[in-house]
């Protein structure tokens, strides 16, 4: 099984990660928080593999499992897998809860469907703050050619003034 689950629900953010430009988590984590081992879960994935388009989940690439092993995304306690983990989208994590048989996987899908919504609307308001902070300097920017101009009559007024 599994050696990490989180604490609160806010730690389930602390389990996703950018995979294929999707947000996604991974099998071994999402069986600790279901508290199911990994090859449980994966098996009733691969029972109803029907349910489990490419949308709602992928297998890593060796490249891409590699790689997250390198950026400590994922442990070392992976050593004796013999097959790269299975990432899954918002969506495949609410398919979960349907075939994983408990009460256990439908709440915990919900509060990580809550944490996938929770990023959403940070990503939202970072896009809209962005865009604010590019309108005020944008605005910023006007004013300073006005001030410039400004400067540079006043220069050429003093310059004829000297004269």
């Amino acid at each position: 099984m599994a050696n990490k689950k989180p604490a609160r629900q806010d730690d389930y953010i602390n389990f996703v990660c950018t995979l294929r430009n999707k947000r996604v988590m991974l099998d071994k984590d999402l069986a600790a928080m279901y508290k199911v081992e990994t090859r449980v879960l994966n098996q009733q994935v691969k029972r109803h593999i029907d349910k489990f388009p490419k949308s709602f989940m992928f297998q890593l690439t060796d490249t891409e499992f590699k790689n997250l092993k390198s950026q400590n995304v994922i442990s070392s306690g992976w050593g004796g897998r013999r097959y790269a983990p299975y990432a899954f989208t918002e969506k495949g994590i609410l398919m979960l809860a349907n075939v994983l048989p408990s009460k256990r996987a439908a709440k915990v899908s919900l509060h990580i469907v809550d944490t996938f919504v929770e990023i959403k609307n940070i990503l939202v308001e970072n896009k809209e703050l962005m865009k604010r902070i590019q309108q005020l300097e944008e605005e910023s920017a006007r004013k300073n050619k006005v001030i410039q101009t400004f400067y540079h009559i006043l220069e050429e007024l003093n310059k004829k003034d000297e004269n």
